[in-house]
């Protein structure tokens, strides 16, 4: 987007409707089924560290924020990220893990490279 002096940081010369899109959804399949090279190498995600701290939400949060949001989380993104974690039942902790993941991932503390 180009200011008043008609300048634009690079970040914003690549970003367009299609990958604003196209990214989140990419970051969701990594968590779903980790990196993979085409259908020949595939490395799943270990979050056996973070499915450890799935039945306390707050924890959870704690780690992502330091892991993904260099410790800057706003207590209000922290706030909307666990009301939707604790929707997910604790017996589920993988689910849990994945969407607290996506969530811290792609919220605005997390989306901005520190």
């Amino acid at each position: 987007l180009p200011t008043q002096n008609n300048l634009a940081t690079p970040v914003f010369q690549i970003t367009d409707s299609y990958t604003s899109i196209s990214f989140p959804n990419r970051l969701w399949q990594m968590i779903e089924e980790g990196f993979s090279l085409w259908d020949q190498y595939r490395f799943p995600l270990g979050m056996a560290r973070e499915a450890a701290l799935a039945s306390s939400p707050e924890r959870l949060m704690d780690h992502l924020n330091l892991l993904f949001c260099a410790g800057q989380m706003q207590a209000s993104t922290r706030s909307l990220i666990l009301n939707a974690l604790n929707q997910i039942p604790a017996d589920q902790p993988a689910a849990r893990v994945r969407v607290a993941a996506y969530l811290a991932l792609t919220c605005p503390e997390g989306a901005v490279m520190r």
